[in-house]
């Protein structure tokens, strides 16, 4: 049976995190979780919840990284945390396939790089989310908020990491791969944009399609889209607000155009399934790709319903065989 380790600790709602974890276990068969953080405290969480007791250990790890810390310093600070506990664990047992943590994302990020370490050829993980989009499928941008400032070498590489897991997850042949940037036309972007257009149409092994615009991120007409981490978290918060704002809306906007005693109950089912699709608990994590194993950084404000969810995400990634993909392309 394979592993998975669950960091809950340095989330909003760590006890419902940990709910979630009894719920992913008795979802899914196949596989077992460790959860790093303070014993007798996740003892007390667990205690009361009904789950298959033996697929779900607790790792001691007395101490927890904030997110008032500075992450770097805190995860050399604090070896025993529980974000540097888990990655710890995922490097040592062969039989742990991935990672999954709630916490301070500066703080995954470092204890990814210095605890478990980086595929052969990688020089930076990148973060990269999965966006529903207008086909029915999934587009991957990266990278969405781990690395803000970046050479053209690695958003390279990044496109090419990408590319990797959306055939290891989704059997895409040849993902068309594209830079955001300001317009569709090539010369359009700034300085870096124009280098990776250049550096991207001159790799082989790409299908590249050129340049862009943020309002395509949702259309289907790109797999892989690539930017910094700078206009790739700007781009994916403005998604987010966006639809959080015509959810809110949209029901007074209907009501009050109803005429009196309107049926609206299909509509409020119908946004009921919209505001799904498109809600992160949902949806699943951020997907750290570069790293040994696959780790996933799933939102601070998650929630018991985003832990099996997540665990999907992860154990489809691992059935897909991402590494070695990245291995080919690398």
């Amino acid at each position: 049976m394979t592993k998975i380790v669950l960091d809950i600790f340095g989330a909003d709602h760590p006890q419902a995190l940990a709910e979630g974890a009894a719920e992913a276990v008795r979802a899914e068969e196949g596989f077992s979780l460790v959860m790093p953080g303070p014993e007798a405290q996740l003892h007390e969480w667990l205690a009361p919840l009904s789950y298959d007791k033996t697929r779900i250990e607790i790792l001691h790890a007395p101490e927890v990284i904030t997110n008032d810390e500075a992450p770097a310093m805190a995860v050399l600070r604090k070896p025993n945390a529980s974000v540097s506990a888990g990655m710890r664990y995922l490097k040592e047992h062969d039989d742990a396939v991935g990672m999954i943590s709630c916490g301070n994302t500066g703080a995954v990020l470092s204890a990814a790089a210095v605890v478990l370490g980086r595929l052969p050829g990688v020089t930076n993980p990148a973060l990269s989310t999965l966006l529903p989009n207008a086909k029915g499928g999934f587009s991957l941008m990266l990278d969405c908020g781990a690395n803000v400032d970046c050479p053209v070498v690695r958003l390279v590489q990044y496109a090419k990491m990408g590319v990797a897991l959306m055939r290891a997850c989704f059997g895409m042949a040849a993902p068309r791969v594209a830079v955001v940037s300001i317009g569709t036309e090539d010369k359009k972007g700034n300085k870096q944009s124009h280098e990776l257009f250049e550096a991207l149409q001159a790799e082989s092994g790409l299908c590249f399609v050129g340049n862009m615009e943020a309002r395509e991120a949702l259309s289907g007409n790109y797999d892989v889209m690539v930017c910094d981490g700078f206009a790739g978290n700007i781009l994916l918060k403005s998604i987010e607000g966006t639809a959080r704002f015509v959810m809110q809306n949209a029901m007074a906007y209907l009501t009050s155009a109803a005429p009196a005693g309107a049926d609206l109950s299909f509509v409020k089912g119908a946004m009921k399934q919209l505001m799904a699709d498109l809600d992160f608990n949902t949806r699943g994590g951020a997907i750290l790709l570069g790293a040994q194993k696959p780790v996933i950084k799933a939102h601070g404000s998650a929630n018991t319903a985003t832990v099996p969810n997540v665990v999907r995400q992860l154990r489809r990634i691992c059935e897909g065989q991402y590494s070695d993909f990245v291995r080919e392309m690398l």
